[in-house]
């Protein structure tokens, strides 16, 4: 008995997370970067002191707020950049950023502790002084977390429907059962006759191992039927 079935693959999940328009994240976006250029020109100021303090030359100075914040800068373009790669992706560019931005807080603090005046409380001044580096670090991270939650959702795909071939297993056969081709059914031996002298009659030339192959019989099935055509011709 035949049968037809069809298999039903399990649709994939949808991604979670409400959509979030492109004017947010561009907005945001705008504002990490503005937030990276006040860093960079607040921090300038405590990193090239600490330079000078440090017994470096005016001149010189002016490179170590280069080589910690152009630090900075650099990891933080790399996040964002990679916003949507997996996150296993974005772990080296991470550590640059959270490295640099520790370089700037304790540069900038030292500044803050070795030119301390006493006009303010100590603590205050510190804190002050580490704000830039820490601002762009919370605001790096909270542009990549929007980028990944502005993705558009997945469309859930419909389930695909894939006919299997028709078997002739019978429905209560067991589960190892293997189909079974139906061979074609056998020409008579009289049938088998007319057909060999209607296909050496259009192509005389035919070899008996060709017509054989064609009318899907054995060779010596041909030579007996050929043999049965010229005894009938002889009579």
């Amino acid at each position: 008995m035949s049968t037809q079935t069809a298999t039903r693959k399990p649709a994939r999940k949808p991604r979670t997370g409400s959509p979030i328009s492109r004017r947010a994240r561009n907005a945001a976006l705008v504002l990490t970067v503005v937030i990276a250029l006040a860093s960079m020109a607040l921090s300038y100021v405590g990193l090239a002191g600490l330079g000078v303090l440090m017994g470096w030359s005016p001149q010189l100075s002016v490179l170590l707020p280069v080589l910690v914040d152009g630090l900075l800068i650099a990891a933080t373009i790399a996040v964002v950049a990679k916003a949507e790669h997996p996150r296993r992706e974005l772990a080296y560019s991470w550590v640059v950023l959270s490295f640099a931005a520790v370089l700037s807080v304790v540069g900038n603090a030292a500044h803050a502790a070795l030119t301390y005046s006493g006009a303010a409380p100590l603590a205050m001044v510190l804190t002050v002084q580490s704000l830039p580096p820490v601002v762009l670090l919370l605001s790096t991270h909270l542009l990549v977390d929007l980028t990944r939650a502005a993705k558009p959702k997945a469309a859930k795909s419909a389930p695909v429907v894939v006919n299997e071939p028709k078997t002739d297993v019978a429905p209560d056969a067991p589960a190892n059962a293997v189909a079974v081709t139906e061979p074609p059914a056998r020409r008579s031996a009289a049938e088998l006759r007319a057909a060999v002298a209607e296909a050496l009659a259009a192509e005389p030339d035919l070899s008996r191992r060709a017509l054989a192959e064609r009318l899907g019989v054995g060779k010596s099935t041909i030579d007996r039927a050929v043999a049965a055509l010229s005894e009938a011709v002889a009579a």
